[in-house]
C-alpha cells in the first residue's frame, strides 16, 4: 500500500521532465503542469517545485496523468505472503483505504539521465489505512489467523524510491518506459488492530486467566507484586497458556529461526530449524519494575542452565575459523542472567486502553557455554573436531561476539509472548487500580 503512494509520486516527477530539445507532437501538456527541461541546472529543484503546485491536486486525482484520487487513495486487493524464518503469514487485505497519502514532503530528486534512472526521496507523516484482511500463519512460534475489519496508523515514514527505466521510439518519439520500481522506507512508529482475529475467539481475549495474579497499578510495592506474579505464574507459563495464545516455554520449540552477523571476528548466516530450547521456564525474576508514567518495564531475570537442541544449516566465518555445513547443534548454557526494557504506550480500541508495545531491548549475560556441531564439512571429521574444539575454548570471546544476533532474536520473542497478553487484555484489566 506503501508502494502504491509512492508510485503515483514518481510518475508526477517524470511528467514533469521534458527535453528540451524534443518537439512534442500532438500532445497538449495540461497548463497546471509546471514543466522542467532536462538542460536546466536547478532541475530537481523545478520538479520539487513542480510536485508541490500539483499537490492540491492530488486530493481528487490527475485523470490526464492516469492519477487516482490520493484522498482517500483505493487499492482493490493487496496479498502479502511473508515466508520468513521469524514471521510465516499470508494475509489478503481488500477495500483498502489509505488516508494521508497526499501530504508526502518531496526532500530530493535525483536524475541520472545517463543511466535512465531517478531517486526520489519521500517523507510521509502520517498514514491511517483501512481494510479488511483474512490472515493465516504463525510469528515465532504462535499461530495467528483471523478475517475482519483491519484499521492502521503509520507514522514518520522515510522512504526511498528508485525508478529504472528505458527509452523506446513510438512513431519518431522517445517515450520513457518504466522498467523496475524499488521502494526502502523506515517507519517511525506503527500501530495495526485485526478486529475478529482468532476468528472472534473470546477465550483469546477481554481478561487475563482467573489463576493470573493480579497487580494494582498504583500499587506502592507494585515491584514486589510483579515478581511475585512471575512466580506464581511459572508453572502454567510452562505448560503454555492457550487463552492468550502463548505456547508452551519449557521446552520452547521454534520451528524456524535466523541468525547473521557480520563483523571482523564473526560473518555468518545460520538458519535454526525444529530448535528445543530447555531451562527458560526455570526463570527467576530479581527485578520487574514498570513505570506507569512512562509505560516503561525494566526486568532482570536469573536462569539456571538453558540447553538448545536443532537442526542447523550454517556458512561464514566464526573466530577467523571457515564454518560450513549443516546437521544437529546441541548447546548448553551456564547460569545467566537476562535484561529487558519494554517501552510502551496507551492505544485507545473500542472505548478501552490497551498496551501497545514500542520498543524492546534485550541484554544477555552468560557465565559459560558448550556446544558441538555435528555434520560440519560436509562429515568431514578432522575439520570438525578442530573447529569444535577451537569454538570451546574460546567460549567467552565467542558469546560476546554472537550476543547481539541472541538479543535480538530474544527481543523479538519477548515481545511476541507479551503481546499474546497486551494486545487482548485491556490495560486496566492487566494493571487494574486499587479501587
Amino acid at each position: 500500500m506503501f508502494t502504491n503512494s509512492f508510485f503515483c509520486v514518481t510518475v508526477i516527477v517524470l511528467v514533469s521532465i521534458q527535453n528540451s530539445n524534443q518537439v512534442i507532437r500532438n500532445v497538449q501538456l495540461p497548463s497546471f503542469l509546471k514543466v522542467c527541461h532536462q538542460s536546466d541546472p536547478e532541475l530537481s529543484k523545478c520538479i520539487k517545485k513542480s510536485v508541490d503546485q500539483l499537490r492540491p491536486l492530488l486530493v481528487h486525482g490527475i485523470s490526464e496523468f492516469g492519477i487516482p484520487s490520493l484522498e482517500p487513495l483505493i487499492i482493490p486487493e493487496l496479498i502479502i505472503d511473508q515466508g520468513s524464518s521469524a514471521v510465516f503469514v499470508k494475509s489478503t487485505y481488500t477495500d483498502i483505504k489509505v488516508y494521508g497519502a497526499s501530504r508526502f514532503n518531496l526532500r530530493s530528486v535525483k536524475i541520472d539521465l545517463n543511466k535512465d534512472r531517478v531517486r526520489i526521496k519521500l517523507f510521509l507523516p502520517h498514514l491511517r489505512v483501512e481494510s479488511n484482511y483474512n490472515m493465516n500463519g504463525r510469528i515465532l512460534m504462535m499461530p495467528i489467523s483471523g478475517k475482519g475489519e483491519s484499521f492502521g496508523n503509520y507514522s514518520n515514514i522515510d522512504a526511498t524510491v528508485t525508478m529504472q527505466g528505458e527509452r523506446i521510439i513510438k512513431d519518431t518519439e522517445t517515450f520513457f518506459h518504466i522498467k523496475d520500481f524499488y521502494v526502502d522506507f523506515v517507519l517511525g512508529h506503527a500501530s495495526i488492530e485485526l478486529k475478529n482475529l482468532f476468528n472472534g475467539d473470546k477465550q483469546l481475549a477481554d481478561d487475563l486467566p482467573s489463576y493470573f495474579p493480579r497487580c494494582h497499578v498504583d500499587d506502592p510495592e507494585l515491584e514486589k507484586c510483579l515478581i511475585e506474579a512471575t512466580k506464581t505464574v511459572r508453572p502454567h507459563v510452562k505448560k503454555g497458556v492457550p487463552e492468550l495464545n502463548i505456547p508452551p516455554m519449557d521446552p520452547l520449540v521454534i520451528p524456524e529461526v535466523t541468525l547473521q552477523q557480520g563483523t571482523n571476528a564473526v560473518n555468518y548466516k545460520m538458519k535454526l530449524i525444529n530448535a528445543t530450547i530447555r531451562g527458560l521456564g526455570d526463570y527467576e525474576f530479581t527485578e520487574f519494575v514498570y513505570d506507569p508514567k512512562t509505560f516503561i518495564f525494566h526486568g532482570t531475570s536469573l536462569f539456571k542452565g538453558i540447553s538448545l537442541v536443532s537442526n542447523y544449516n550454517i556458512d561464514g566465518k566464526i573466530l577467523v575459523a571457515p564454518i560450513n555445513g549443516k546437521g544437529t547443534l546441541k548447546i548448553q548454557l551456564g547460569p545467566s542472567t537476562g535484561s529487558l526494557v519494554i517501552k510502551g504506550e496507551l492505544v485507545k480500541r473500542n472505548g478501552e486502553d490497551y498496551y501497545n508495545i514500542i520498543d524492546v531491548k534485550a541484554t544477555t549475560k552468560i557465565s559459560n557455554s558448550t556446544g558441538n556441531f555435528d555434520g560440519l564439512f560436509n562429515g568431514n571429521e578432522q575439520l570438525s573436531q578442530a573447529t569444535n574444539k577451537l569454538l570451546n575454548d574460546n567460549s567467552a570471546e565467542l558469546i560476546k561476539e554472537v550476543s547481539p544476533a541472541i538479543e535480538e532474536v530474544i527481543a523479538k520473542l519477548i515481545t511476541r509472548l507479551m503481546q499474546g497478553i497486551t494486545t487482548n487484555v485491556p490495560y486496566n484489566k492487566v494493571l487494574p487500580p486499587s479501587h
